[in-house]
């Protein structure tokens, strides 16, 4: 886990990291999980949101799992940070209480079975 950070008192957003030996075990999935369970247990929190810079293909891949992809893409935002002195894109991800609420008992169950 990078960080978890408060932008507003309603939004919490964060950033996951792992170890290249710790990737391909679907830890980043787990990790992912249970975070933004963690995040929604408290009430005042109504949205959760995550970034993901186009050159990190293995936290894309997190988050760009088809059925399994739990936040949702809202958009990208062009040349927003220079990687050896080019410019990279990131990819914004979000989701909201409401969908939250509706998701939530599988990804309970994904994360109990654990």
């Amino acid at each position: 886990l990078a960080y978890i950070q408060y932008p507003s008192d309603r939004t919490v957003a964060f950033a996951l990291g792992l170890y290249p030996t710790w990737r391909g075990k679907g830890l980043g999935i787990a990790a992912r999980n249970n975070l933004v369970a963690f995040c929604f247990e408290s009430p005042s929190v109504m949205k959760v949101e995550s970034e993901v810079y186009t050159s990190n293909r293995v936290s894309l891949d997190i988050f760009h799992m088809g059925e399994r992809a739990l936040l949702k893409n809202e958009g990208l935002q062009r040349g927003t940070i220079y990687i050896e002195g080019k410019p990279v894109d990131r990819v914004l991800f979000g989701l909201t209480r409401a969908e939250w609420e509706l998701v939530k008992p599988g990804i309970l169950r994904e994360i109990n079975a654990i």
